[in-house]
């Protein structure tokens, strides 16, 4: 490792040697610095800027549910611990009768483990074609710019962690946005305290919000039915969460 450093180093030695007004040394102090120009290059010899091309690799998500299409965007990743939250726009994009059709705009939510696959939770939060299965976070004013950051200001009210801008000047101008990051999520085990397959912590379906009715899901459809006449033991993980009661009833959702 100390190795490849200081072939890195010497390298880009003949680089850096940057001044500003002819003598004095050029501070950067601890930025990154992209060499997109020659500002901070004072000469060059045998060596060259260099713009390289993305490789594709895997497909992080796809836009194929009925609210999202061809008009999806904005997307904005915000690392959250060990959780990465994805936040972006969706919406349809075609042409009918040679004009642009754009759909309705709403913004949906997913999240990833590692960073490279991202998983689309089922919130139970907005209604979409008669049904609130789906990632659905939002659908009110600043649906079409929603831009969501977490703010990590000691102090910060657990309420306003999460924050956004959105608006155009049809809806009124720009609007500023806040909300709490508090989920429940819960586990079925079996008697001996073991994670039954299909049901997960990390296969529940966040549950945000406040509501008197939600009913839990896990990724893959896994419905607890096929589970009746067995002993189960529930774990609930509550993060900046309050649960009151729980019931289970017979459902065709």
């Amino acid at each position: 490792m100390n190795r490849a450093v200081c072939i890195v180093l010497l390298f880009l030695m003949p680089v850096l040697s940057m001044k500003a007004n002819d003598d004095e040394p050029l501070d950067i102090g601890s930025r990154r610095e992209l060499f997109v120009d020659g500002h901070l290059i004072e000469s060059q010899q045998r060596a060259w800027r260099q713009l390289h091309h993305p490789t594709p690799r895997n497909i992080a998500i796809v836009h194929d549910a009925p609210w999202e299409g061809a008009g999806s965007g904005y997307h904005s990743v915000i690392q959250d611990g060990d959780l990465y939250r994805l936040y972006y726009r969706g919406s349809k994009l075609g042409v009918e009768n040679g004009q642009l059709k754009v759909g309705p705009e709403v913004y949906c939510y997913a999240e990833s483990r590692d960073g490279v696959t991202f998983t689309k939770p089922q919130l139970g939060l907005h209604e979409h074609s008669s049904s609130k299965r789906n990632n659905i976070i939002w659908t009110g004013v600043g649906s079409h710019n929603f831009a969501p950051f977490l703010d990590t200001r000691g102090g910060c009210p657990a309420e306003s962690r999460f924050k956004a801008l959105g608006g155009s000047a049809a809806e009124g101008g720009l609007f500023a946005l806040h909300s709490a990051d508090g989920d429940i999520r819960v586990e079925l085990q079996d008697a001996d305290g073991k994670p039954l397959p299909g049901f997960t912590l990390e296969q529940c379906a966040p549950i945000f919000g406040d509501t008197l009715d939600r009913t839990v899901t896990w990724k893959g459809g896994s419905g607890v039915g096929e589970l009746v006449g067995k002993p189960v033991r529930l774990r609930f993980v509550l993060r900046d969460a309050d649960l009151y009661s729980l019931k289970f009833e017979e459902t065709d959702r």
